[in-house]
């Protein structure tokens, strides 16, 4: 009867182990779909961040296109306004170009008013 009952419970030993590993073979293979569930979700957000990079990309490329825009805008109107300023220049330079011929005029007729003063 020992070989029978050893038997027999070697049999129910193996059947146990069987058992345990299907339940962590079950296990290991729930770990390995929730891995996969991960792995999925971790490429959704990959693709998700390649399209705000590409975003990024266009948005950077229009904003290249917009600061040339403006620095020539900025230049054109910098230039404008020097422009304008020259022209003012200008003018005030030609309306008192004469001055100092007038001045002198003035300080010739200021001596002889003070020559005919003295002299009175």
């Amino acid at each position: 009867m020992s070989d029978v009952a050893t038997k027999q419970d070697v049999n129910e030993l193996r059947a146990q182990v069987n058992e345990r590993f299907e339940q962590v073979d079950q296990r290991f293979e729930q770990v390995d779909q929730r891995f996969e569930q991960v792995d999925q979700r971790f490429e959704q957000i990959d693709r998700r961040f390649e399209q705000v990079d590409h975003r990024f990309d266009k948005l950077e490329g229009r904003m290249d296109a917009m600061e040339s825009r403006l620095s020539w805008e900025i230049g054109h109107a910098i230039n404008a306004g020097m422009e304008h300023v020259a022209t003012l220049i200008r003018a005030l330079d030609d309306k008192y170009s004469a001055m100092p011929e007038q001045i002198r005029q003035l300080w010739r007729a200021i001596d002889d008013l003070r020559m005919e003063r003295n002299e009175r």
